[in-house]
């Protein structure tokens, strides 16, 4: 294999880049063969964030009982309440399919606007 990476490669490198100093050929089994490894055309950091999908959250339905409170808390907000990605009006719609029973009939009461989705989700832990 050497042998072919000299008959191709070896009369085609400039000799400035070998360093060599006299007009002589240089000692072919001399240089060391070195693999390169292709740079990537975007590193991890320079990729925007858009590109990514956001794991997906099972959110447990809430029917009001003050023991599933915590657990459907944490989840929502994650995965909802706390994020930019929806509007009022479009947490409010998440928040109710995800209600059951007396908390479902609770915010039923709200209308959907951006102001009352607020309103509508306090109403929950009260």
């Amino acid at each position: 294999m050497r042998q072919q990476i000299k008959s191709r490669y070896l009369r085609k490198l400039p000799w400035s880049l070998l360093n060599c100093k006299s007009n002589s050929k240089p000692d072919f089994d001399s240089i060391k063969l070195v693999e390169t490894i292709p740079k990537p055309a975007v590193t991890a950091n320079e990729l925007p964030i858009n590109n990514f999908v956001k794991p997906q959250l099972q959110i447990p339905t809430f029917s009001g009982e003050p023991h599933e409170w915590n657990v459907f808390k944490n989840v929502f907000d994650a995965a909802v309440h706390t994020s930019k990605d929806y509007s009022s009006e479009a947490k409010y719609h998440l928040l109710t399919s995800y209600l059951s029973g007396d908390a479902l009939t609770l915010v039923q009461n709200y209308t959907n606007t951006a102001e009352c989705y607020k309103a509508a989700y306090d109403s929950l832990h009260k």
